[in-house]
């Protein structure tokens, strides 16, 4: 009986230790995949010159890569977040010009949408805030847009590689 205890306890020490270089192996993979992603915003807003739009995606960009289950690392919360604030900024820009004024009620309109929707994505306040910082509507638009899409692209394929067990 001690001997099939102390063969139980080599053996989950042996599953553990596998189990842990595993895990660390794919904590790499997505830390690489994190950093390539970075880079890919970092050039979309660099070639755009929207420097300001890089903060709230590479948050964006984290969280998909090293939280993919993560309540903020779901697609649909991700895009819907994204695009209700490039949405209301466009109006309220349009409507109500650049000021304090448009900047608090998009603010409150985009932390309403992410506390009592399903799409909760904290990361679109800031690109709410940054749209104020320097803003010019089709490059803002054509930017968001971009890098909303390559972060959609790559979710999507960082939840295929899951799927077959590679991170």
């Amino acid at each position: 009986m001690k001997q099939e205890c102390q063969d139980s306890a080599k053996k989950f020490e042996r599953c553990y230790n596998r189990y842990a270089l595993n895990s660390s192996k794919k904590f790499h993979i997505r830390h690489i995949l994190f950093l390539t992603l970075f880079v890919i915003i970092v050039m979309i807003s660099f070639e755009r010159k929207f420097f300001v739009l890089a903060p709230p995606y590479a948050v964006t960009a984290y969280l998909v890569t090293m939280d993919p289950k993560g309540k903020y690392s779901k697609t649909e919360n991700i895009a819907f977040s994204y695009l209700l604030v490039i949405f209301t900024t466009e109006i309220l820009h349009f409507l109500l010009g650049f000021s304090y004024i448009p900047l608090l009620i998009n603010v409150i309109v985009i932390s309403i949408f992410i506390s009592y929707t399903k799409y909760a994505h904290p990361p679109a306040l800031a690109l709410t805030i940054f749209s104020y910082i320097i803003h010019s509507a089709i490059p803002f638009i054509i930017a968001s847009i971009s890098v909303l899409a390559i972060i959609v692209i790559f979710k999507l394929i960082l939840d295929m590689l899951e799927k077959k067990g590679v991170i």
